[in-house]
């Protein structure tokens, strides 16, 4: 079975794209979602700064004793443009 794809004239082996998230934070990783089957990855945020993420990337938004919501915040890539 032909699972390929074009996006954006792009060709992908399969339609499974490893989205930005923990699992595309360093090279490795990405490496292990390939050998897995992936066949793209999209990377973290890059910025030329140091970065200095936070440990918690969720925090929860309160209406009193309640919860109403989850907020996210971005994680950047720690790897430096030139090293990636």
């Amino acid at each position: 079975m032909n699972l390929s794809v074009h996006c954006c004239g792009i060709p992908f082996e399969n339609p499974f794209v490893l989205a930005s998230a923990p699992p595309t934070a360093g090279l490795d990783m990405i490496r292990r979602g390939f050998e897995a089957g992936w066949s793209g990855a999209v990377v973290k945020t890059l910025i030329t700064e140091p970065v200095n993420n936070l440990q918690n990337r969720f925090a929860v938004i309160k209406q009193g004793n309640r919860i109403i919501g989850f907020e996210n915040i971005e994680l950047l890539s720690e790897i430096s443009p030139d090293e990636w």
